[in-house]
């Protein structure tokens, strides 16, 4: 099964105002809008791979405010998609359901930051975690 029913790409205005940008992340009037849980940022350092994760219940919804980041999504292990996210050309969101591996890279040359709008409050029992070394995606391709 292709992820694509699961993971969309939406791409968000960036409006240009003296003294700095407004970038858009999330209206409640979106299709990809399930509700509201939580909200926090991730920061990750150049290069670095965050492991693999899967929320059994939780819509994500990721935006790159900052810096630049690749995200990687599987169902099953064996077919994956990419997508790259930041602060400038290609800035927008990444919805994700439930039952979506996702793993994340920082590719900018600074620290990048990842906000997560999610649709229920975070809760562990709600996430699976993978070492990298568990799925067969090549990191250095």
């Amino acid at each position: 099964m292709n992820t694509q029913s699961k993971v969309v790409f939406t791409p968000l205005k960036r409006i240009a105002v003296d003294g700095g940008d407004v970038l858009h992340a999330l209206k409640a009037s979106d299709p990809e809008f399930n509700g509201f849980g939580e909200a926090y940022f991730s920061l990750i350092q150049p290069n670095f791979i965050k492991s693999w994760r899967l929320h059994k219940k939780s819509t994500l919804n990721l935006i790159v405010p900052v810096g630049a980041v690749h995200f990687v999504t599987t169902l099953d292990g064996e077919r994956f998609e990419e997508f790259m996210l930041s602060d400038q050309a290609d800035y927008g969101r990444l919805s994700i359901e439930p039952e979506v591996w996702m793993a994340f890279q920082g590719i900018s040359d600074r620290q990048s930051v990842v906000l997560n709008i999610m649709d229920r409050p975070h809760n562990p029992e709600d996430v699976e975690r993978l070492d990298l070394e568990q799925m067969a995606f090549d990191w250095n391709d």
